[in-house]
């Protein structure tokens, strides 16, 4: 683009994040995790090592995807929202265990 005795270049930059990668990634099976983890409390109660033994591998798995998906993402020096839902996820599974 020319103005008067000036060229003049324009860039336009787009930066988009993958909202819906996360999504289907992360979010859905962590979410996943924790549903299968209180489906046990439909469990009979004289199931208890099968109650225990679902929510512990869910539990077990929750942690080594938290692991995962600190890994592939970038590392910042504060807490990013993927972080705290995986941490809640832990929470809830965790206390989970704790009622049975």
């Amino acid at each position: 683009i020319t103005i008067g005795n000036y060229s003049q270049v324009a860039v336009l930059i787009t930066l988009d994040n993958l909202v819906s990668y996360y999504i289907t990634n992360t979010y859905l099976p962590t979410f996943s995790l924790v549903i299968i983890a209180a489906l046990t409390f439909f469990f009979p109660l004289d199931d208890f090592t099968d109650r225990i033994m679902v929510s512990v591998t869910a539990l077990l798995v929750e942690a080594a995807f938290f692991t995962q998906v600190s890994s592939s993402i970038p590392k910042t020096a504060y807490l990013k929202l993927i972080d705290i839902w995986c941490l809640f996820c832990i929470i809830i599974i965790f206390f989970m265990i704790l009622v049975h």
